[in-house]
């Protein structure tokens, strides 16, 4: 027996074929798996990848295209969780102006069935990156998930560690601060520490943990900042020990653990004064790096 979700999922393709010519198509969640098919393994799996991807960078309703010769792929984000991918030798126009009749149609039941509220902050985190200032300037020595293009990284690594090494910042090492990320529809949350090295200018590396998240989900940040600022801290402190054995991957490990453990369901049920204020001091932050 067809469930609800695989059966939206066919009348969906069904509506498709019979409207434009598609000749393979894919539903995908947006952590990359599958959720209906008739393309060959290899094809999904690469495809895979990309949707995983580009689900922390696509809104709702955009798209991808890739020609080739007469057969266009395009890749859809219908809705906020399921993407869309299909190889046509219909027209782009074709397809993308079908592909929108179905998202006004179907979006909101293929929210309804798919899109599964964030209950952990690891589920709201887009990345993390651990940076470090060596000899050749800011490097990423860590990062989350592993697949994080090296552009984003060294930019996440650059931008953390310059805006809170630049005095007018007001940066405090061992205090968690915030920034925007615009061009990643995040905000960071970053904490800079010092690891002690004989080797290094100083006597210590300058370091960073850059913990990136939906920007949607910003007050979360300021409701568990305690919690996040307490992983932070022990992460650093496993990194600055070294004793420990663990290796970068390990830490992001922890980290990864640690945010999974932070519930976004519970409610404090009171007015948060400290919250107020913060969000009001990064509210002119924001306003600043937008005039930039």
């Amino acid at each position: 027996m067809v469930d609800a979700k695989t059966a939206l999922l066919e009348e969906i393709a069904k509506e498709l074929k019979d409207t434009c010519k598609i000749i393979k198509h894919t539903f995908y969640k947006d952590d990359g798996s599958v959720l209906l098919s008739n393309m060959n393994q290899e094809n999904k799996d690469r495809m895979g990848k990309l949707v995983k991807f580009f689900s922390r960078e696509m809104q709702v309703n955009n798209y991808f295209e890739q020609d080739s010769a007469n057969v266009h792929l395009i890749l859809y984000k219908v809705a906020q969780s399921v993407f869309l991918v299909v190889i046509s030798e219909s027209s782009t126009e074709v397809v993308t102006n079908n592909i929108m009749d179905v998202f006004k149609k179907y979006a909101k039941r293929l929210d309804l069935l798919y899109h599964e509220a964030p209950n952990t902050f690891k589920k709201i985190t887009r990345y993390i990156v651990i940076s470090q200032a060596l000899a050749v300037g800011p490097e990423p020595v860590g990062i989350y998930p592993d697949d994080i293009p090296q552009e984003i990284r060294m930019k996440v690594s650059m931008k953390s560690m310059l805006l809170l090494t630049n005095e007018k910042e007001g940066a405090i090492r061992g205090i968690p601060a915030t920034i925007p990320f615009i061009e990643y529809r995040s905000m960071g949350v970053i904490y800079l520490f010092d690891v002690p090295n004989t080797e290094a200018r100083g006597g210590a590396y300058d370091s960073c943990i850059s913990i990136l998240v939906d920007e949607s989900y910003r007050p979360a940040i300021y409701e568990n900042m305690y919690a996040i600022e307490s992983a932070c801290l022990e992460a650093s402190e496993l990194i600055k020990n070294g004793k420990s054995g663990k290796e970068f991957k390990d830490i992001i490990d922890f980290l990864l653990g640690k945010l999974d453990n932070i519930d976004l369901r519970k409610v404090s049920g009171r007015k948060s004064t400290e919250i107020e204020s913060i969000m009001k001091e990064q509210a002119k932050r924001i306003s600043r790096e937008l005039q930039r």
